[in-house]
């Protein structure tokens, strides 16, 4: 055998021990710290790790996020996140370190979901600004466009017939009751204007968007009592944060039965089961399965 051939070998051997001594002490510590990426996640999924620590929190555990800039900023609007991060500094040798994305709505016990929304969220002063009174009979649609259709590859795997879909929906919600006022929150106004024109011969529209406001967007779905989604992770927890501000819509939530291509079916395994799953279909073409 070559000294070559030796050397990698014995350098093998002491980086495979090397990882077992790492795990033999990070065993000691009891502190999980969870790690989202730095950058390129929104709102919504940075809840569901955040979500992680409350749930972990609750059970007696020592679980942590690691904090990044995107949600440092989100603190100000929800200061009580705060108890639930570590900053990277302090991220000590021994903790254990994990990704977890905690995205299936039954990963944790039933209470965690909505402890976490009257204890962490709701409280917010900012948001609560934000929200406004309306009547029961109000509806709010939320669109989410942007780089799920400007992006090919986010196309192929998030992309359905929207209109099909949101008027199916509004069909369901109006076989329930009578909607009289509508309020779409999107990131893509004109689009919105031009391809879903027909809600007006439904109700009045008050409002087609306001993009790059996403505490309005998030006080919008939060204060609605009835509510028509997206399959995106910052409309889910617009239906949570209004499911706990009510405390009694979970039914008069209506969401599309598909999230992402290539998981779980495409199902969206986010989603409170007590909410409408209306079905969508792929973008000319036929229902989606």
């Amino acid at each position: 055998m070559s000294v070559a051939r030796l050397a990698k070998g014995a350098r093998g051997r002491v980086q495979v021990r090397s990882r077992q001594a790492l795990a033999h002490a990070r065993a000691k510590s009891d502190r999980t710290v969870n790690c989202p990426p730095a950058e390129g996640i929104g709102l919504g999924n940075m809840l569901y790790f955040l979500l992680w620590a409350h749930a972990g929190r609750r059970a007696g555990l020592n679980w942590r996020v690691r904090s990044t800039s995107g949600i440092r900023r989100w603190c100000e609007v929800f200061p009580r996140l705060e108890g639930l991060l570590v900053e990277p500094e302090d991220v000590a040798f021994l903790d254990h370190r994990v990704q977890d994305w905690s995205q299936d709505f039954h990963k944790f016990p039933p209470v965690a979901l909505p402890s976490f929304v009257t204890e962490r969220l709701l409280p917010s002063q900012p948001l609560r600004a934000r929200m406004e009174g309306g009547a029961a009979s109000d509806l709010t649609i939320n669109v989410r466009r942007g780089d799920y259709y400007s992006v090919p590859e986010y196309r192929a795997r998030y992309g359905f017939d929207i209109p099909s879909y949101v008027r199916d929906a509004v069909q369901e919600v109006r076989a329930e009751s009578a909607i009289t006022r509508i309020r779409v929150v999107t990131d893509d106004p004109g689009w919105c204007r031009e391809n879903l024109c027909f809600l007006e011969e439904v109700a009045p529209v008050s409002s087609w968007g306001t993009p790059g406001d996403a505490l309005a967007d998030l006080a919008a779905l939060a204060s609605s009592r009835r509510l028509v989604l997206a399959n995106s992770s910052f409309s889910y927890w617009g239906a949570f944060l209004s499911n706990g501000w009510h405390g009694d819509n979970h039914a008069l939530v209506w969401t599309p039965n598909f999230h992402e291509r290539g998981i779980y079916g495409g199902l969206p395994y986010h989603v409170d089961p007590r909410w409408h799953a209306v079905e969508v279909r792929d973008e000319g073409g036929p229902h989606h399965a």
